[in-house]
């Protein structure tokens, strides 16, 4: 059957659809915003806490808003390697259906951006609890008329970008992953954590590890997110140029990545081999 734009944007829908049911276990709607409000609200105040009592009556405001900007955002990433890891994992060892997608006229990857959409939501909502917590807890003096709106919502969108092809890189590694692929999202994510600058600075880093850090698209979003949001961060030109590069770089590296590995899956019969069991 030939694949069309019909089948592409049905199977988009669908697909979507089924990610938002298995993810939420067919629960309505009102609990489900209920449960997932639950872990930023708890992140959100655990950081107010160990930032006030560690910091002490001296913190400074910058660094605050430095890190909380870093964990806010590293919620969209989180959650979306997460979701593309286990998509694979439950269609190949759970369900035992993936055989019947790779089979369908909608592609793999089209199935995926469907299926793991949630991300979306889920992160805007971590973001918009903790970040307004904190900023009337920690007392980040974040006001609506200082954000640079519109470049604020572009970059946020062009940074979605690679958090989808970084999904994909997941997915293509848990296609080949015996067993524990599940930890494929975790362990990506954590090291990611520690060396994309939304943590802990990049100049803390050890040189070496800098240079991987700065290569990440991950660190100049961060960044450039930061600058948008508070004045205090536009002393120096956010990286526009290091984003745009870094992005594209990893965007063909991350596809590139997934389209082999899903062929290699294919080709090996491992693309619907359970093993968890």
């Amino acid at each position: 059957m030939a694949i069309t734009n019909s089948n592409i944007l049905k199977g988009l829908r669908a697909s979507f659809l089924l990610g938002w049911r298995i993810e939420t276990n067919w629960a309505n709607i009102i609990i489900v915003f209920l449960v997932k409000c639950s872990k930023p609200f708890a992140v959100a105040l655990v950081l107010s806490a160990m930032y006030t009592i560690a910091s002490g009556p001296n913190a400074s405001i910058e660094d605050l808003a430095w890190a909380i900007v870093g964990v806010c955002l590293w919620g969209f990433i989180q959650s979306a390697t997460e979701l593309y890891s286990f998509s694979v994992i439950g269609e190949r060892e759970w369900f035992r259906n993936i055989k019947n997608i790779i089979t369908a006229p909608t592609p793999l990857y089209v199935y995926l951006l469907g299926r793991t959409a949630l991300w979306i939501p889920v992160g805007l909502l971590n973001f918009l609890v903790i970040i307004s917590f904190a900023n009337h807890f920690l007392s980040l003096n974040l006001k609506i008329s200082n954000i640079l709106h519109l470049e604020f919502l572009t970059f946020m969108l062009l940074g979605f970008i690679s958090v989808i092809s970084l999904g994909m890189f997941v997915a293509g590694i848990s296609l080949v992953t015996p067993r524990f692929s599940e930890g494929v999202a975790f362990g990506v994510t954590g090291v990611l954590y520690l060396i994309s600058g939304s943590i802990i600075k990049t100049e803390m880093l050890p040189s070496k590890i800098q240079l991987y850090s700065e290569v990440l698209p991950f660190t100049h979003w961060i960044e450039i997110v930061r600058y948008t949001l508070f004045p205090y961060f536009r002393e120096a030109t956010p990286p526009y140029e290091e984003f745009f590069i870094t992005t594209s770089i990893f965007f063909l590296f991350a596809n590139l990545v997934y389209l082999f590995l899903l062929k290699h899956a294919r080709k090996s019969g491992k693309i619907d081999l359970a093993t968890m069991y």
